[in-house]
C-alpha cells in the first residue's frame, strides 16, 4: 500500500524529529482550518446540516492532530511551532479554550522570534495576545518592552565596580 508524504513525516516526528513534527502538525493545522471552511458553507443549506456536522467532526480531529505534533517542538522552543499551538489553545480549535497555556505558547514564540532578531514577527505576536488578553498582562508588557528596548552596545557595570575603578584612577 502506498504510503504519503504525510505518513512518512508522521513518523519521523514520532521517532523525535522536532522539525517534523513541526511540519506535520502545520499540515495537520490547515487542514483543520479548510474542514471546517467547508462545513460553515455546508451548513448554509438546509439539507446539509448533518453533512456540515460531520465535516467539522472531521476538522477538529485535525486539530487535535496538529497539537499533538506541535507540542514536542512548542515545548522545545521553536517560535513557528509556539505560535501555531497558541492559535489553536486560543482559539479553541478542535480543543476547549485555554487562554493560560495559549498565552503562554505566544509568550515562547514572541521571546523565539526577539532572540532570532524577527521583530516583526514578535510585533504580530503581541498584537494577537492583545486579542484574548489584557494591554497591561504581564506577558505582554514583557515582550512589548523587549521589543522596543534596545540591548546597550557595552554590557552594563555593577556600581560597585564603577566606583572601585573610578577609586583606582585617582
Amino acid at each position: 500500500f502506498p504510503v504519503t508524504i504525510a505518513a512518512r513525516i508522521a513518523a519521523r516526528a514520532e521517532r523525535g524529529d522536532l522539525e517534523a513534527g513541526y511540519w506535520r502538525g502545520s499540515v495537520a493545522m490547515e487542514q483543520g482550518k479548510r474542514q471546517m471552511q467547508r462545513g460553515e458553507i455546508q451548513s448554509d443549506d438546509l439539507g446539509s446540516r448533518k453533512e456540515a456536522m460531520y465535516i467539522a467532526a472531521v476538522g477538529a480531529e485535525e486539530f487535535r492532530l496538529a497539537a499533538r505534533f506541535l507540542k514536542p517542538p512548542a515545548d522545545k522552543g521553536m517560535p513557528e511551532a509556539c505560535e501555531r499551538l497558541a492559535e489553536i489553545l486560543a482559539q479553541g480549535m478542535g480543543l476547549a479554550p485555554d487562554v493560560k497555556r495559549a498565552a503562554e505558547y505566544y509568550r515562547c514564540a514572541g521571546l523565539g522570534y526577539l532572540k532570532e532578531g524577527r521583530k516583526d514577527e514578535a510585533a504580530l505576536v503581541v498584537g494577537k495576545m492583545r486579542g484574548f488578553l489584557p494591554g497591561n498582562h504581564m506577558y505582554v508588557v514583557e515582550l512589548y518592552a523587549r521589543l522596543i528596548t534596545r540591548e546597550p552596545s557595552a554590557p552594563w557595570r555593577v556600581p560597585s565596580q564603577l566606583a572601585a575603578e573610578y577609586g583606582q584612577i585617582k
